[in-house]
């Protein structure tokens, strides 16, 4: 996930750029068109691959895609299932199919599973995105302090977080990210 103060040269496409907050940030995993399932999975634009994909290594991440594709991604981040276009229903079930097709993979963990489902989720036409907030990494540490409580659960509902000023008129998307970039703002 990315945090950028404005948006950079070239930012377009559905669903890859989130609205500005009250605090003038935009939240976005992605910035650029990534056009390439190998650029979705390594998260990489112009050979650059993001912070959180840089941490598992272009090794792991070279296996991640060739699972991927072996598992009926082609190379446009569009799924076939038996040589038939598999256009997927909603956000969980594209996250499903790629959890069940990577999880086996030793380093991968639901941080990279969610960040290369809402990178390829962004690029199917029409664009799927989360419509719950998913709750890994930072993102729990953030929504824990946010709702003065333990969570447990593996996904929350945006109404979840209707009692927090900062977090109002923010889709999924957009609280996942600002939970798991801000989780130190929250006592």
């Amino acid at each position: 996930m990315t945090c950028k103060q404005k948006h950079p040269p070239g930012c377009s496409g559905p669903g890859n750029c989130c609205s500005p907050h009250q605090s003038g940030y935009t939240y976005s995993v992605n910035h650029a068109p990534l056009r390439t399932l190998h650029d979705q999975v390594f998260g990489s634009t112009e050979g650059r691959i993001f912070s959180h994909q840089r941490r598992l290594g272009a090794k792991l991440l070279e296996k991640v895609y060739e699972h991927l594709k072996n598992a009926g991604f082609d190379e446009s981040g569009k799924f076939h299932k038996n040589g038939i276009r598999h256009t997927f229903g909603d956000f969980d079930e594209l996250h499903s199919e790629i959890e069940k097709n990577i999880r086996s993979i030793n380093r991968v963990g639901d941080l990279a599973i969610y960040d290369i489902s809402v990178r390829i989720g962004q690029h199917q036409i029409p664009p799927i995105l989360p419509h719950q907030v998913y709750i890994h990494a930072g993102t729990k540490t953030g929504a824990e302090k946010a709702l003065k409580r333990p969570i447990n659960q593996e996904q929350l509902p945006v109404s979840a977080f209707a009692d927090i000023p900062a977090l109002n008129g923010m889709n999924a998307l957009e609280i996942e990210d600002y939970l798991c970039i801000n989780k130190d703002l929250f006592e």
